[in-house]
């Protein structure tokens, strides 16, 4: 089943996980980032460049919600930091979700300490997520890595059946991953989305990426959708694949996460405990609120049927 959410702004519903504090065995998520922060070329002459990275809010509008429910570890190709892009951490400096990701001490500790990827085991983990900004377009998109194209698929076809969730520049890890039970791209067939090859051009970087990204999904054989706007609220969850189109999707992805974790739960999904974590480790660990904002206008479509709903959205 595909289930498409489109609009300006957007909510899936609320996740029916039990609370934080009643669960001691809490489901793991990776979080997959990337290491690259390079300069993307300059606009123009006298233009300085812009130093990439991981975008703020496409890490901290799925990290808050979804740490308040499971165990989040974090990994990369190399090991250790990550970096974030500048001008994001200035732009969503006064934005309530990553103000507490940026004030969250687990969160800030392994900004500084993740694992490789290659040390992970794929068996550990309900599902990954992999959050956007331009940094992916070049370690976790290279064909060269593929120990974290194959740890992708491995969770895929763990024996949790995981699932895979990326919003914006994020998709650009997926191309490669190839599934060796099918002998074929994960994306190929399924329904995804990305940062638009239109949004791209509004941002002016077409000539500083390596790749449009929209383009590249058609071309490997993924069945790319988009909102009817640039910038515009649109999640897509076909199966177990869920992406998100731009910085605005990232915190309606995190509620489809949260509601694929609650039907993995539901079908009786056990997990190990995550080790040395007592019940009031647990329960100290998920004590903040998530915030919210008011939106104007979400466009829900599943299968063939849509209907506009108003009203008040999550943040």
């Amino acid at each position: 089943m595909t289930n498409v959410l489109s609009g300006e702004q957007g909510n899936q519903p609320a996740s029916t996980l039990p609370p934080a504090e009643t669960r001691v065995h809490e489901p793991r998520v990776l979080f997959i980032v990337s290491n690259d922060n390079r300069i993307l070329k300059p606009k123009s002459e006298g233009d300085q460049g812009h130093k990439t990275g991981m975008y703020l809010p496409e890490i901290a509008h799925i990290w808050v919600p979804l740490a308040k429910r499971v165990a989040i570890e974090v990994a990369s190709p190399n090991g250790g930091a990550y970096f974030l892009d500048e001008s994001s951490v200035e732009q969503y400096k006064d934005d309530p979700l990553c103000k507490e990701f940026m004030t969250d001490d687990t969160a800030q500790g392994l900004r500084f300490n993740t694992k490789t990827i290659e040390h992970c085991k794929a068996d550990d983990y309900i599902g990954i997520v992999i959050p956007g900004g331009h940094g992916p377009m070049f370690d976790l998109a290279d064909s060269g890595r593929k120990h974290v194209h194959e740890f992708i698929a491995a969770v895929w076809e763990n024996e949790h059946k995981g699932f895979v969730a990326s919003v914006c520049h994020g998709p650009a890890a997926l191309l490669e991953v190839v599934l060796p039970s099918e002998g074929r791209r994960l994306i190929e067939g399924k329904k995804v989305t990305s940062f638009s090859d239109e949004e791209e051009k509004e941002m002016g970087l077409v000539d500083q990426v390596p790749f449009l990204l929209e383009a590249k999904i058609k071309e490997y054989g993924g069945q790319y959708t988009k909102a009817s706007k640039p910038w515009d609220v649109h999640v897509v969850s076909d199966g177990r694949l869920l992406t998100g189109q731009n910085p605005n999707s990232a915190r309606p992805l995190a509620d489809a996460i949260l509601s694929q974790i609650s039907a993995m739960l539901s079908k009786g999904l056990q997990h190990d405990p995550v080790q040395g974590k007592s019940e009031a480790d647990v329960a100290k660990s998920h004590d903040k609120g998530a915030g919210a904002k008011k939106g104007e206008r979400e466009h829900v479509a599943v299968g063939e049927k849509s209907e506009e709903v108003k009203g008040p959205i999550a943040a």
